[in-house]
């Protein structure tokens, strides 16, 4: 399910700071203190337990999924990443973004990555950073490269040099054929937590390289009842990659006050693919580097934001095929892990639910299949209002394994 909402950017500075706490949503420490140890700390988001976001972690310091959240969420007393450390994050099999609600401070002295992968020379998919987007195979066994994933992944394109296209985020990817238009999402308040989309697998083409497309940036919320200070690094950006270059992700944090003298960073590969960095407190002290240029609020803060409202758009697909769609489908396009199965290819009818999703709104079906160029499907509205509606259309699955996903757009 994705969301789609309108981009723009803001900038704004403040230099003093407040001294009364926030309250958080859900913050009750039940993770304990944050504090990883030695040069290289990785957390696993796999041991998460899955129940909702606001339930006690079935192991203390594990977290808790949230499907219908589409999150990892940590309740921390508070956070430490001390010089020297870097931490960094074992995707959860759902490749959700992470949450910290932390009812204390947040001290960041050495670095928090979720960084993207760069793609690989032999065509296989690499991880994003958590919440983020893989990117498209490479040319394998016979089959062309593939497009990326996410909801502006980059679509693959075999003739001449502009065999594939970047992944795009708040930026449209480049090297698009003109007869296909990059997808920018989400809005600069982060309103929705997602990342960076993948780029496609390039084919070689005049320059010759062949690879699987870069995965996104990851997406990380800290919100936390007293202040956060950046003194390292905290990075959610795409890396280099053999294949097409994937986009950066999100940070967002809320706090009642943040400091910032080192480094926040959401970018693409290639430095202009960015995602988005959104900053909400009482008081903001921004002396270091914060690329992209972020989004900053310091109105008077009282509570966290830390999901999106009800009345936002959403759409979650309904059926396939007649066959229903559970609530928490993870399309890894491996054999024997996939959510459907259907015998053959073909024409196949998707049903769709949307939620404040207006009549004249754009709903789309994207199709990625291995070694073809991405298939975009327009759904028609067949039942409901605003509120509550019904969207339809028919999508044709090649052999293999096949990713489906469908976003809402204001036209």
């Amino acid at each position: 399910m994705l969301r789609a909402l309108l981009a723009s950017l803001v900038l704004a500075l403040a230099a003093s700071f407040s001294t009364a706490d926030i309250v958080v949503p859900g913050a009750d420490g039940s993770d304990g203190a944050f504090n990883p140890t030695g040069t290289s700390y990785v957390v696993d988001l796999s041991l998460a337990s899955t129940g909702q976001w606001d339930s006690a972690p079935t192991v203390a310091g594990n977290g808790v999924y949230d499907p219908e959240k589409w999150a990892v969420v940590f309740k921390y007393s508070s956070v430490n990443v001390p010089a020297g450390c870097t931490v960094t994050f074992k995707n959860h099999p759902s490749r959700a973004p992470v949450v910290w609600l932390v009812n204390g401070t947040v001290s960041i002295a050495g670095t928090v990555s979720l960084n993207g992968k760069s793609g690989l020379s032999n065509g296989t998919l690499v991880e994003p950073g958590p919440g983020g987007f893989r990117g498209g195979f490479g040319p394998q066994a016979g089959l062309g490269s593939s497009p990326g994933f996410g909801p502006g992944g980059g679509n693959s394109y075999n003739p001449g040099y502009y065999d594939y296209a970047n992944g795009s985020y708040a930026v449209a990817g480049s090297r698009y054929p003109a007869s296909v238009i990059a997808v920018t999402y989400g809005d600069p308040l982060v309103s929705q937590l997602i990342g960076g989309s993948g780029g496609a697998g390039k084919a070689g083409g005049t320059v010759g390289t062949v690879g699987s497309g870069g995965s996104g940036g990851g997406a990380l919320l800290i919100a936390a009842s007293g202040f956060v200070s950046v003194a390292g690094q905290l990075t959610a950006d795409a890396i280099i990659s053999y294949g097409s270059y994937a986009a950066g992700g999100a940070i967002k944090i809320v706090a009642d006050a943040i400091d910032i003298a080192g480094k926040i960073s959401a970018v693409g590969a290639d430095g202009l693919l960015t995602g988005r960095v959104r900053l909400r407190a009482n008081t903001v002290a921004a002396g270091g580097t914060v690329s992209p240029v972020a989004s900053v609020d310091t109105a008077t803060l009282t509570q966290a934001d830390v999901w999106p409202a009800a009345s936002r758009p959403r759409i979650d697909v309904v059926s396939l095929g007649g066959q229903a769609v559970g609530t928490d489908p993870r399309a890894s396009m491996s054999i024997g892990e996939t959510d459907l199965a259907f015998t053959g290819a073909g024409s196949q009818h998707i049903v769709v639910h949307a939620s404040n999703v207006p009549a004249e709104w754009i709903v789309k079906a994207r199709v990625i299949s291995r070694g073809a160029n991405a298939q975009f499907v327009d759904l028609a509205m067949t039942s409901g209002d605003v509120s509550s509606s019904t969207w339809e259309g028919d999508v044709n699955l090649p052999e293999g394994i096949t990713a489906i996903q469908v976003r809402a757009a204001k036209p």
